[in-house]
């Protein structure tokens, strides 16, 4: 499963099997320091820092902001208006996503005021 075709893309994910554990030693036992962003900002990925296109490049940029503010002021001076959409388009998507899931969802209030219904037109 480390190798695998994806349509007409060849994907390698070498590192499939290894557990976590077994990460965490190999990085122990070598000395390998990770980049500060994940280990001192606390980033679960990283890109191109401040990348509006990122749903939740806001919240990355929060919690660099303590060790990072020039370049945090510097992403808002470059993209601060990609942000706001970006922060509409996401509550648009949350609004759309919940919608389309109580669409098809009934509470029990719902269906007792259906059986209601049902037994109005019966008399």
């Amino acid at each position: 499963m480390c190798f695998y075709t994806y349509g007409d893309q060849f994907r390698f994910r070498p590192l499939f099997y290894i557990t976590d554990n077994d990460k965490a030693w190999y990085k122990e036992r070598y000395g390998i320091k990770y980049s500060d962003a994940y280990e001192v900002y606390g980033l679960k990925r990283t890109g191109c820092c401040g990348c509006p296109i990122s749903y939740k490049a806001v919240e990355d940029l929060e919690k660099i902001r303590p060790y990072e503010p020039n370049v945090v002021k510097a992403a808002y001076a470059i993209f601060g208006k990609s942000y706001e959409y970006r922060q509409k388009y996401n509550e648009y998507k949350a609004r759309r996503r919940n919608e389309a899931k109580n669409l098809y969802q009934y509470t029990l209030f719902d269906l007792i005021e259906q059986e209601e219904r049902k037994n109005e037109r019966k008399f």
